[in-house]
């Protein structure tokens, strides 16, 4: 082996990620496609939130792949577990049916990633590894529909604030997003 290859190899630092996910066949697929990533590891798998925040105390990890279908799932009480483990970042899992309003909240809270349940295999890989690497990672048809929310608000849903309270920062940060700026 090259001094080169030496280099670049011991650079290849190994991402351990906890996979928190309710169903076995999720849980287990995802875990599945992590491995099979040699810069990847997996230290835990659980299928409640008892195992995840023993998990969390116990393991020493970087990244959190957290399904929003997790059993008693507080999402309030994960990110408050990783204020303590300040490197680590947290990616939601969701269902083609996530609610926009889930996004912005679970960003602003410090979630750093989010993605689909149908999104493909290289796109986990990829999300894992992005965010590791201090980026934000939200698949673009999801900030599309953000941003047409918080462009074009519908009467009923302006008028609860939930999700349209941006500011003009936040805004801009969204739209260079979109426009494939990563965030350094």
């Amino acid at each position: 082996m090259s001094s080169t290859a030496e280099t670049v190899e011991s650079r290849n630092e190994n991402i351990r990620t906890i996979v928190a996910c309710r169903y076995p066949l999720l849980r287990e697929g995802i875990a599945k496609i992590l491995e099979e990533d040699g810069s990847l590891s997996i230290v835990s798998k659980v299928s409640n939130l008892i195992d995840l925040i023993e998990a969390c105390e116990k393991s020493d990890f970087d990244i959190l792949l957290l399904d929003l279908d997790l059993k008693g799932l507080n999402l309030n009480k994960v990110l408050g577990l990783f204020k303590k483990k300040k490197s680590a970042k947290i990616i939601l899992i969701v269902d083609s049916d996530h609610s926009e309003n889930v996004l912005v909240n679970s960003i602003r809270s410090g979630v750093r990633g989010y993605l689909q349940k149908d999104a493909e295999s290289s796109h986990l890989i990829k999300s894992v590894k992005v965010v590791h690497n201090g980026e934000l990672w939200v698949e673009r048809k999801i900030m599309g529909k953000v941003l047409d929310g918080v462009s074009y608000p519908s009467t009923s849903e302006k008028s609860k604030g939930d999700i349209y309270d941006l500011t003009e920062t936040e805004i801009t940060i969204v739209e260079l997003v979109l426009e494939g700026n990563t965030n350094k």
